[in-house]
């Protein structure tokens, strides 16, 4: 079964990082990151993982309501057992919640960056990519764009042991569908 809150707690630490490191190409707030598309806008992430290659996980996430500084998003699943859930993405300042975010990091963020084109969705856009090596044993890289509701396209996670990766899990928008 597919565990929606996985996505959105990685989804909230990507906004913090992109948030922090990000020269004005994303979004203020996370509301930002919806307010430009249309009450039923829909993103589907395709989650891959090394270590189960056969297995590809879908997150389906809606926007259910827009309103002054906050927007209402729906997230579910594709397991049998899936049941929907729904947050809101607010006005907060970006910049807040990375003061928050620095009060309890233990590592410093060592980030390398730069713009590509990628394929998100069948589609080419232009990317601002960031990759921020935590620890020693792991990593993450986030494609971020304002071509993409929620304005994260692909986010992988890569962990090392031994100086040699040894799992590699990827969170990509593979669908986006607008009413």
């Amino acid at each position: 079964m597919f565990k929606p809150s996985l996505l959105t707690c990685l989804a909230g630490v990507s906004m913090l990082f992109l948030a922090d490191h990000c020269r004005g190409e994303m979004p203020a707030t996370a509301y930002d990151s919806w307010k430009s598309y249309k009450v039923g806008t829909t993103i589907v992430v395709e989650e891959t993982d090394s270590d189960h290659p056969e297995k590809h996980r879908r997150l389906t996430t809606k926007l259910l309501k827009l309103s002054e500084g906050a927007a209402e998003i729906e997230e579910v699943g594709d397991g049998p057992d899936a049941k929907p859930s729904t947050r809101l993405m607010r006005d907060q300042k970006m910049s807040e919640l990375v003061q928050s975010r620095k009060a309890t990091a233990t590592q410093p963020a060592n980030p390398v960056e730069g713009d590509e084109e990628i394929e998100v969705a069948g589609q080419k856009v232009r990317a601002h990519w960031m990759k921020d090596v935590r620890t020693k044993d792991l990593s993450y890289t986030y494609w971020i764009s304002e071509k993409v509701p929620g304005a994260i396209a692909v986010l992988k996670t890569v962990e090392v042991r031994e100086g040699h990766p040894t799992r590699e899990r990827m969170w990509k928008v593979v669908e986006i569908k607008q009413p």
